[in-house]
């Protein structure tokens, strides 16, 4: 689908290279650039505050309640969920 993007990639040193694949490059979680945006995509899409609030409710949080309700993937609900258990102090 970007075909410059893959000349550009493919005339690149292989050492450049690295950062572009998961688990080969020596750099730490949090700047892996997937881990970013799936990072970002589930704070938009599912606040904390968002959480907090369902939690006050009384409501159970599970990843397929957070899905329906956020209308997200379940998969996406289940990482949002283990970040924000993992760092519920930082995020609120």
């Amino acid at each position: 689908m970007h075909t410059d993007q893959l000349v550009r990639l493919a005339e690149m040193p292989t050492n450049q290279q690295a950062a572009f694949h998961r688990g080969r490059a020596d750099h730490k979680p949090y700047e892996d650039t997937e881990w970013q945006a799936n990072a970002f995509a589930s704070a938009l899409l599912m606040p904390a505050a968002g959480l907090v609030a369902l939690e006050d409710e009384g409501l159970e949080l599970t990843p397929l309640f957070i899905a329906r309700r956020f209308r997200v993937s379940k998969e996406a609900a289940s990482y949002r969920l283990d970040q924000f258990e993992k760092r519920r102090r930082d995020l609120l």
